[in-house]
C-alpha cells in the first residue's frame, strides 16, 4: 500500500513537471509567434500556442489572428478565415479579428459580409482607422461612393499624420466617382491633402490636373524593387480609375490590369483592383456593375 501511495505521488509530480514545461513552451511559441516577421515562422509558432491548451482565451484569439495574417500573406484566404471565425468565437470582443475577417471578404468579393463585419469592429472600437479605411473600400465597391467618402474622411481623422495622404486620396476617389455618378462638379478643395511632392503626392497632383499621367509613372518607378512594386501597383490603380472617370473604360480596365501584374498582393490596391476590374468585366458580360452592398450601415449610424 505505501509502495503504490509512493507511485502515485511519484506519477503526479511528474505530471506537474510536464504540465510546467508544456505552459513555459506555450509561452514561449506566442512569444515567437507575436514578434515573427515570416509567414511560416508565424505558422509554426501560433499553431503550438494555440493548440497547446495552457493558454488564456484572450492570447488564443489573438495568435490565431496572427495566424490568419500568415494564411493571408501565402494567399490561403479561406483558412485566414477559419481562423478569424475561431477567434471572434473565443473572443467576441477581438475588434481587430473582426477588422481582418471584414478585408479578406473585401478579396473574396463579399462585399456584403465584409461591410457587416466591419460594422461589427467598428461597434467595438469606434478609433481604428483601418475598419474606416476597409469599410470605405467594400462600400466603394458597391457602388456606395458618399458613405465610403465619409468612412475615408474618418479614416484620414483618426490615422497617425505621416500617413494621412493615402485616405485623403482615397477621399477624392470617392468624391470624383460620386459626383460622376450624380452628374454634378465634385469641389476637390475640400478635400485636405498635405504633401503633393511626397507620395502619393504625385497621384494626388495628375488628380488636380498639375502633372501627366508619365510623371505619375516616373515618380513610382524607384530604384528599390520592393517599393517600386507597391508604388506601382497603386499608380496603375488610380490612373484606372481616372481613365473610368473620365469615360476610358477600355484604358481603365488595362491600367487596373496593369495594377494586378505587379503581383504586389499585400497592397490594398492589388485588392481594389481586383474588385473593380471583376466589377467592369460583370457589367461588360450584362451583369450590375457593383455588387449589392450592406444595408447596414445605416444601421451603424
Amino acid at each position: 500500500m505505501a509502495v503504490a501511495a509512493r507511485i502515485a505521488v511519484l506519477l503526479f509530480t511528474i505530471s506537474l513537471s510536464c504540465t510546467e514545461l508544456s505552459a513555459d513552451a506555450a509561452k514561449d511559441a506566442w512569444k515567437k509567434c507575436s514578434t515573427a516577421d515570416e509567414a511560416e515562422t508565424k505558422l509554426r509558432e501560433c499553431s503550438f500556442a494555440i493548440e497547446s491548451g495552457t493558454l488564456s482565451k484572450d492570447i488564443v484569439a489573438d495568435a490565431l489572428l496572427i495566424r490568419a495574417s500568415a494564411y493571408d500573406e501565402k494567399g490561403h484566404y479561406d483558412l485566414a478565415i477559419q481562423d478569424l471565425d475561431e477567434s471572434v468565437r473565443v473572443n467576441p470582443l477581438a475588434f481587430r479579428s473582426f477588422v481582418t475577417r471584414g478585408w479578406e471578404y473585401v478579396r473574396k468579393y463579399d462585399y456584403k459580409r465584409a461591410i457587416q463585419d466591419l460594422n461589427q469592429a467598428i461597434q467595438l472600437s469606434q478609433k481604428d482607422d483601418y475598419a474606416y479605411a476597409n469599410r470605405g473600400i467594400a462600400e466603394f465597391l458597391s457602388g456606395d461612393f458618399a458613405d465610403a467618402e465619409s468612412d475615408f474622411s474618418m479614416s484620414q481623422h483618426l490615422a497617425p499624420k505621416p500617413v494621412r495622404d493615402y485616405p485623403a486620396l482615397n477621399r477624392i476617389l470617392a468624391r470624383l466617382r460620386d459626383a460622376k455618378e450624380k452628374g454634378v462638379q465634385p469641389d476637390l478643395n475640400a478635400v485636405k491633402f498635405e504633401d503633393l511632392k511626397q507620395w502619393p503626392g504625385p497621384i494626388a497632383s495628375y488628380y488636380f490636373g498639375l502633372i501627366s499621367q508619365e510623371a505619375v509613372l516616373q515618380a513610382a518607378n524607384v530604384r528599390f524593387e520592393r517599393e517600386r512594386k507597391w508604388k506601382l501597383c497603386q499608380a496603375y490603380f488610380f490612373l484606372g480609375e481616372r481613365a473610368l472617370i473620365d469615360g476610358n473604360r477600355d484604358e481603365a480596365m488595362q491600367l487596373l490590369q496593369k495594377s494586378i501584374d505587379t503581383e504586389a498582393v499585400t497592397n490594398v490596391e492589388y485588392v481594389w483592383a481586383s474588385g473593380e476590374l471583376r466589377n467592369l468585366q460583370n457589367s461588360g458580360n450584362g451583369g450590375s456593375t457593383h455588387q449589392e452592398s450592406e444595408t447596414g450601415r445605416s444601421e451603424q449610424k
